[in-house]
């Protein structure tokens, strides 16, 4: 097994020893890798894992640092194996507040990489920021409005899921914020906290979503949501939020968060972000997307739309 992968892997001076036991490959690294910028560690980990996919008899990877377990850098967390796959690390980047023209909405539907429009439903430019999205090769999701623990009404918007309504009244809502954006393939919440802990809520919604094809995707407003409870009985695919990118909006930190959903990506094969256009995230998201996807894309990693991750 190890003459195999010595074969297989031209990582020249880079890997000081190989180990094989019970299914997990051990790659002891050199100390040098630790200098490389974050760019080349993505790639390093991330081909390697791709790489020993294609071997016999391996499923895991386990790295190390000149024989420890470590973090190779903040977004790297090299301490527990990693399972090898065939595909390359995905990330599915949602764009929330869609259907007022707010800031960065022009950039962010001008972007190469697939990404995903989250789009509040009965705005003024709703639909039309749907087609764009559409003939940008976006996945197009309805931004639905449910209500939170705390917050003002005015946020949530024309017909919002409020736990106080009718489950009928609520299904109603539903529908037609599915007829408003008919171009949608699934849901996420807007806000929310409130009601995406009530099961009566949730069920209601996902009923709807089942009948009309569509899949949830939990933003994870609260740690007591049951969305992915709900779903899984209903037999509606759910995904759920990995990290917003933009929760601080300083420059700085949403580029910190985007290297972070890249490690999970890496680590866990795939990764669900969810930024803003307006005042949350805005420009500034929209600056730190355009710097990085690129580079991130020659590095092997792939951005995707949320249709893409069913069943991963």
């Amino acid at each position: 097994m190890v003459e195999t992968v010595q074969d297989n892997i031209k990582k020249d001076k880079l890997i000081k020893n190989i180990g094989y036991q019970e299914r997990v490959l051990y790659l002891d690294l050199v100390s040098k890798v630790e200098s490389f910028n974050i760019m080349e560690q993505f790639f390093l980990i991330e081909s390697l894992l791709t790489t020993l996919a294609d071997l016999p008899q391996l499923e895991y990877a386990q790295f190390l640092i000149a024989g420890e377990r470590k973090k190779l850098s903040p977004y790297l967390n090299l301490k527990e194996p990693i399972k090898l796959r065939h595909q390359a690390a995905q990330i599915a980047i949602i764009i929330d507040d869609f259907g007022n023209r707010a800031e960065g909405t022009e950039g962010m539907l001008n972007l190469e990489q697939k990404i995903t429009v989250a789009i509040m439903p009965f705005e003024k430019r709703s639909q039309q920021e749907a087609k764009e999205a559409i003939a940008a090769g976006f996945d197009v999701i309805i931004h639905l409005p449910m209500e939170p623990n705390n917050g003002k009404r005015s946020w949530l918007g024309p017909k919002p899921i409020m736990t106080t309504l009718a489950t009928e009244e609520i299904k109603k809502r539903m529908e037609e914020a599915i007829a408003d954006i008919p171009q949608a393939i699934g849901f996420n919440n807007h806000t929310g906290s409130k009601a995406t802990a009530d099961k009566r809520v949730v069920k209601a919604v996902l009923e709807v979503a089942k009948a009309n094809d569509l899949i949830a995707i939990d933003s994870r407003t609260s740690p007591e949501s049951v969305i992915g409870e709900i779903g899984n009985k209903l037999d509606v695919p759910v995904l759920t939020r990995d990290l917003f990118l933009d929760l601080q909006s300083d420059s700085k930190d949403i580029e910190e968060a985007m290297l972070t959903l890249v490690g999970m990506a890496i680590k866990e094969g795939a990764a669900i972000g969810i930024g803003h256009v307006g005042p949350q995230g805005g420009i500034k998201t929209l600056a730190t997307l355009e710097k990085l996807l690129p580079e991130l894309n020659k590095k092997g990693i792939e951005f995707v739309g949320v249709s893409d991750l069913i069943d991963k």
